[in-house]
C-alpha cells in the first residue's frame, strides 16, 4: 500500500515516567516527540464530481463513482490508470471520520426516496442522513451521511446511493459537491 504509513510510524503505548528517570533526547524524542506527531498528522483524502450523473429509477445500493481527486495524502485511492473513483482503501487501522454529501435533483419528495450511505467491505455502516435541506426551486434536496467508522488496513470504503423513486434522478455537481471526505482521527487505543 501507500509507502507514506511508514513515514508516519506505528503507534506504541506510551511508557511508563518513573521518578528519577534521566530523560536524554532520545527518549524525550521516542516518548513524547514521535507520538505527539502521530497523533496530530492527519491523514486526509477528499474527492469530488465535476459532472452532473443520473441514479436509475428504483435502484438501489448505486456504488457512487467521483471524478476528482482534491486531496489523497493517504494513498487510498488505488487507481488503476482511469479518471474513475469509487474505492477507497484504509492504509492504517484506526477511527476514521467519513463525510458525503451531495444534491439530488427533480427530487420533490421530502421523504426518504433518496439515500446516501457508507458501506466498508460490502457491509452498510452508516444510512443516516441528516434532515433533508431544500434548495429554491422546492425540487433539489441535500442528502449528506457522516460517522466515525472504525478500519483496519486494506478495508474498502464505498459510497452508495439509493433512488426509490419512478423515474431517473441526477445528482447534481455544484457548490463542491457531491463530495467524499475520510479523515483518519486516531489509532485505535488499547
Amino acid at each position: 500500500m501507500s509507502g507514506i504509513k511508514d513515514d508516519l510510524g506505528t503507534w506504541e503505548t506510551p511508557a511508563t515516567w518513573t521518578v528519577g528517570e534521566t530523560i536524554d533526547a532520545d527518549t524525550w524524542i521516542s516518548r513524547v516527540t514521535n507520538p505527539l506527531n502521530l497523533l496530530l498528522r492527519r491523514p486526509l483524502t477528499v474527492v469530488t464530481m465535476s459532472a452532473d450523473t443520473t441514479v436509475g429509477a428504483g435502484t438501489t445500493n448505486n456504488i457512487f463513482a467521483y471524478d476528482t481527486i482534491v486531496k489523497d495524502d493517504d494513498g487510498m485511492i488505488i487507481n488503476d490508470g482511469g479518471t474513475s473513483y469509487s474505492e477507497f482503501y484504509a492504509q492504517r487501522d484506526g477511527i476514521f471520520a467519513v463525510y458525503a454529501t451531495a444534491l439530488f435533483t427533480n427530487n420533490s419528495a421530502h421523504d426518504k426516496t433518496c439515500k446516501i450511505a457508507i458501506w466498508v467491505n460490502s457491509n452498510t455502516i452508516y444510512a443516516r442522513e441528516a434532515p433533508v435541506v431544500g434548495t429554491n426551486s422546492g425540487q433539489d434536496h441535500w442528502r449528506q451521511v457522516n460517522g466515525d467508522v472504525s478500519l483496519t488496513e486494506g478495508d474498502l470504503v464505498q459510497i452508495k446511493v439509493d433512488n426509490q423513486l419512478s423515474a431517473d434522478i441526477t445528482v447534481k455537481a455544484q457548490f463542491n459537491s457531491p463530495r467524499l471526505c475520510i479523515l483518519w482521527k486516531r489509532p485505535f487505543l488499547s
